[in-house]
């Protein structure tokens, strides 16, 4: 069956039904299934390379300032990286797009500075339909 937004709209004027389309189709009685809950160690995330040269290219004055120094760039990844995954377990994102490569979506992340602060940052990541997530932005302001 063709789920399309066009196929059931003209579903609905062919028959001259009024129905409020949702997820579903019209009068769907379809089956949910319930999918578990995904724990850190479950999450795969894909960082393209570019992306975190960028990340220290432009935002290292940025880190410095939370407390970071040059020298620790792989603490901040472990760090940035483990927060985007709690953050994505809790559910703490908003959806932004779905699309045919995924589900965009924002982050909101309580980020560890190297002096022990939390910054509440945002990232950008893709939900691929083979689960991983695929980073559009490593970080940005919450503001």
């Amino acid at each position: 069956m063709n789920y399309s937004l066009e196929f059931i709209q003209s579903l609905l004027k062919k028959f001259g039904l009024n129905a409020i389309l949702g997820l579903y189709h019209p009068y769907c009685h379809c089956k949910e299934l319930s999918i578990s809950k995904p724990n850190e160690n479950q999450i795969q995330l894909v960082v393209p390379p570019g992306k975190i040269d960028w990340l220290f290219k432009d935002k290292m004055k940025w880190l410095i300032s939370m407390g970071y120094t040059e020298n620790d760039k792989d603490l901040i990844l472990t760090n940035l990286y483990q927060s985007c995954k709690r953050a994505y377990c809790q559910g703490n994102y908003v959806i932004k797009e779905h699309n045919r490569y995924g589900v965009k979506i924002t982050l909101n992340i309580d980020f560890v500075g190297g002096n022990g602060k939390i910054y509440k940052l945002k990232s950008s990541y893709t939900i691929s339909p083979n689960g991983n997530l695929k980073n559009n932005t490593l970080i940005g302001s919450d503001q």
